[in-house]
């Protein structure tokens, strides 16, 4: 009698239980997801055949490597039942191109039966095949080479000596400074491009304020000869500083567009995050991975709602929500790898609770929501304005390209910061860097070409500032270059504006009422700075030697 040949389900739990022991329990969750949504085998499928989902802005991802095999194995056991990956598909697969049609095949295609459809019977050659196949995308999806070839993980040591340093947490974080700093740089910078598309700086721009002015003119022309030499001087000063005011309230109200649409992003952020499928961490099938996190929870004591993202084969996780309610969402690689390694999955929650005790989510989306902002509300009417009033380019696309610098360096700073010291909080509430250390250490996968503009530091520099703080306490040189820049170009703005609106107070009230808000804001960024440095350099010198004997004779 003919032995009825497996299904999917059999063949995947039958490779795990030899390549990957700790993910059975994980099975039967991700297949219901991969089989019962489209969008979520999507993901499934495109971040099986490309490892990692790049560089997160609010996640946080392993260094290198697709953590889940079982949604990988169900992508190509899907592939071999739908007659996807035949003879000959191996040659059809190499390129960008193939890879991504190959992508989109696998994601349109679902077995009849799901995870129950039988598997076709193959020849012993085109099993072969296939298996190169499988072999090459997991290596390419940076799947560790050992489980992709049936061995086991390379496990590196991450033990680090802890010791006494001072606290970053005892002054406002370098992460509020800088977010104050991106604040101001788009208010100035909506209002210096808005200001010249309502035509406020006159010149050739055509705007409400050249039309207004127009009919000002036109206005003291008819009553030239009804009215004497002041009059009509105090009359068209007047209507002058009333188009100038109308244009100033168009302004304020672009503005306010800008700050709405930043606030429904931030506010919509949570929903556009959590749509593809979600379980929560208690429906789990138990599991010793599963366990660890209830552990790390229950330690933290902080009631933060946990859901694993059942498709994602990446090893990361990302801490989300708004106005008290956050949220965290671990992948479900993150949990297969945190079977074969609890200090990795420790460290990485441990990370995400930090970021929700350092109160910094708000922060976070609230500087996305801000750039992206900007580029929708106050970049894209620039670039189209432009083409009406092609002076625009000349007087004003410098001033806006700057502008884009400072913002983009700021935002880049903002989130690069809440990681440090997400990671050192998470230290210090465990007591040791033992964890985190193990959950930043290099793995598999193509290293980092470009960090500059990276929205996470490095792996090694995370590493280097868990065990020397000096990072958080460092005057940082751009923050002290962004204010100047930001003082250069919104005191004579602010000025103008101010001078607009209140045209009968004297010249020095304008200057105090803006000496005051500026400097305030711009004393706030350095003088904390100021401060941190100052703390790290007592503790330094705290924990010098001190040097022993007899003075030295003069």
């Amino acid at each position: 009698m003919t032995e009825a040949p497996p299904t999917i389900n059999e063949a995947a739990a039958a490779i795990l239980g030899e390549l990957a022991p700790e993910e059975l329990a994980l099975l039967d969750p991700v297949a219901a997801g991969f089989f019962g949504s489209d969008s979520g085998r999507d993901r499934a499928v495109r971040t099986a055949l490309e490892g990692r989902s790049g560089d997160d802005p609010v996640g946080f991802d392993l260094a290198g490597g697709a953590g889940l095999l079982a949604a990988f194995l169900l992508t190509v056991l899907n592939g071999v039942a739908c007659d996807l990956l035949t003879a000959g598909v191996s040659g059809q697969a190499r390129g960008w191109w193939e890879r991504r049609r190959l992508r989109k095949r696998l994601s349109g295609a679902v077995a009849p039966q799901g995870s129950d459809t039988p598997l076709p019977q193959l020849s012993s050659t085109d099993a072969a095949e296939i298996g190169r196949l499988a072999l090459q995308l997991a290596l390419d999806s940076k799947v560790e080479p050992e489980r992709a070839a049936g061995g086991q993980p390379h496990h590196r040591s991450a033990d680090r000596a802890g010791e006494v340093k001072p606290d970053p947490f005892v002054l406002p974080s370098a992460t509020s400074a800088r977010f104050v700093l991106l604040m101001l740089t788009t208010t100035i910078g909506s209002i210096m491009v808005f200001s010249w598309i309502a035509g406020l700086f006159g010149g050739t721009f055509r705007g409400p304020v050249a039309a207004a002015r127009v009919e000002c003119v036109n206005d003291a022309r008819r009553q030239v000869l009804g009215l004497d030499g002041a009059a009509l001087t105090d009359g068209f000063t007047g209507c002058v500083n009333g188009a100038y005011r109308s244009a100033f309230g168009l302004v304020a109200a672009m503005v306010g567009v800008l700050l709405l649409v930043a606030v429904l992003a931030y506010a919509t952020a949570p929903r556009f995050i959590s749509r593809e499928p979600l379980r929560a961490l208690a429906e789990m099938p138990d599991s010793p991975a599963v366990r660890t996190a209830h552990e790390v929870l229950a330690a933290s004591g902080q009631p933060v709602r946990v859901e694993v993202a059942i498709l994602r084969v990446t090893a990361g996780a990302r801490a989300f929500g708004r106005l008290g309610r956050y949220r965290i969402m671990l992948d479900a690689g993150l949990l297969a790898h945190g079977g074969r390694d609890p200090r990795v999955l420790r460290g990485v929650l441990s990370h995400e609770l930090a970021h929700v005790r350092n109160r910094d989510i708000d922060i976070t989306y609230l500087t996305l929501a801000l750039w992206w902002g900007f580029l929708a509300v106050v970049v894209v009417p620039a670039v189209v304005y432009s083409a009406v009033e092609p002076a625009m380019l000349t007087q004003v696309s410098w001033r806006l390209a700057l502008f884009l610098v400072v913002l983009w360096l700021t935002r880049t700073a903002v989130l690069r910061s809440r990681e440090y010291y997400a990671d050192v909080r998470a230290a210090q509430t465990a007591g040791d860097t033992g964890d985190v250390a193990a959950a930043l250490q290099p793995r598999h996968g193509r290293p980092r070409r470009w960090t500059l503009g990276a929205n996470h530091p490095t792996e090694a520099q995370r590493l280097a500032a868990l065990d020397d703080h000096a990072v958080l306490f460092r005057l940082h040189p751009g923050e002290a270059l962004g204010a100047g820049v930001l003082l250069g170009f919104a005191y004579p703005l602010m000025g103008f504006l101010l001078g607009t609106v209140w045209p009968d107070a004297r010249l020095y009230v304008h200057d105090w009422i803006l000496g005051l808000l500026l400097g305030t804001c711009a004393a706030a960024v350095v003088a904390g700075s100021a401060w941190r440095a100052v703390q790290r350099a007592l503790a330094d010198a705290d924990a010098r030697p001190r040097r022993r004997g007899p003075p030295r004779r003069r």
